[in-house]
């Protein structure tokens, strides 16, 4: 498999796996059939803030030029 190749499907499977555990933490947030603690709710909010932030830093720095720049010099250096 070719490097390239990997590496997008790596980035894929990291944002796709970050989405899904946002989506689950707020479904456990807003799931009515669940009676949560309104600490732990509020806990909660500010895990997914958190993530939220985390994707939007980890997105922003995968489509970016400096990521390609990044591996390209690290391709060089390791000869490939």
């Amino acid at each position: 498999m070719e490097l390239p190749k990997l590496r997008w499907g790596t980035r894929t499977v990291i944002a796709v796996g970050e989405l899904g555990l946002i989506a689950f933490i707020i479904n456990l947030i807003f799931n009515p059939d669940r009676e949560l603690n309104p600490e732990m709710t509020n806990a909660l909010s500010v895990l997914v803030g958190g993530l939220l932030l985390n994707f939007g830093k980890t997105s922003g720095y995968f489509f970016s030029q400096e990521s390609e720049t990044i591996e390209s010099a690290n391709d060089k250096k390791n000869g490939e």
